[in-house]
């Protein structure tokens, strides 16, 4: 079993904010000196949240670097949408194979009639 280290910790205040849930946080706080904007999943024990490893901790000039593409970034995700709902409407759901099936047999069923009227003629 290897040496658990403990967590760096943050020199001085830490401001937290939530992303939608408990479970996804920013993070602004100082860390050696520097400003970091961490973006992270927490987990909980033994009634704590604590950072998890999945997240990223950006510098000033990424945060801001990232900040100046936010235009660029909603005009992707709009340009995108739209695709999305297209793909969605298009999509055939099957519940279960009762349900292709019976598709199926409704199928063979108005092939059937067809061929009968078309003996008749």
């Amino acid at each position: 079993m290897g040496l658990k280290r403990a967590a760096p910790e943050a020199t001085g205040p830490e401001f937290q904010f939530e992303l939608g849930s408990e479970k996804r946080r920013v993070s602004v706080r100082k860390f050696k000196g520097a400003t970091l904007v961490d973006i992270r999943e927490y987990y909980q024990k033994e009634g704590k949240w604590l950072p998890g490893s999945k997240g990223i901790a950006l510098t000033e000039d990424q945060w801001k670097a990232l900040r100046g593409l936010i235009g660029e970034i909603d005009d992707s995700i709009s340009q995108l949408e739209p695709e999305q709902k297209k793909y969605k409407s298009e999509e055939k759901v099957v519940n279960s194979d009762e349900e292709l099936a019976k598709e199926s047999g409704e199928e063979r069923e108005g092939e059937s009639e067809s061929d009968n009227n078309q003996k008749e003629a």
